[in-house]
């Protein structure tokens, strides 16, 4: 992983690129049952995050495979809930997951497909005044 400096850090989630496939890191897998099993709802957050950074920060080295990176994010919460469809809390924490990931496409997009930006608003607007000259007698 690379360590970016910038200057609008976020001083509690690390700001990193990501120069291999989350597939060949070790220790991942750590963070996937920290993520579905944590009883400590801000671990659990931060395991969740830190999943998706993991998927979405990604080297431009490995822009040719992006699409595919995220694709195994999605299988891998598929195949969780596959194999673990009695349990209901694992189930729950993967939809949270997945929820992220609906976030996160929102912000950036997926693919070649632009993001809508619904989540990056602008700033509001105070007053609209629309002034309509159309007569009901056409």
């Amino acid at each position: 992983m690379k360590q970016q400096n910038s200057a609008k850090k976020d001083s509690k989630a690390p700001n990193f690129k990501l120069v291999k496939e989350p597939a060949e890191l070790d220790k991942l897998e750590i963070v996937w049952n920290i993520a579905l099993q944590c009883q400590n709802p801000q671990v659990t957050q931060k395991a969740i995050d830190f999943l998706i950074k993991v998927y979405y920060s990604l080297d431009a080295d490995l822009n040719p495979q992006r699409i595919g990176i995220q694709d195994q994010l999605i299988g891998k919460c598929m195949e969780i809930l596959a194999s673990n469809s009695q349990n209901e809390s694992v189930a729950v924490r993967v939809i949270e997951i997945i929820k992220h990931i609906m976030f996160e496409a929102e912000k950036k997009g997926t693919g070649d497909v632009r993001p809508h930006n619904a989540l990056l608003k602008g700033e509001l607007l105070d007053r609209i005044t629309v002034k309509n000259r159309a007569s009901p007698n056409v």
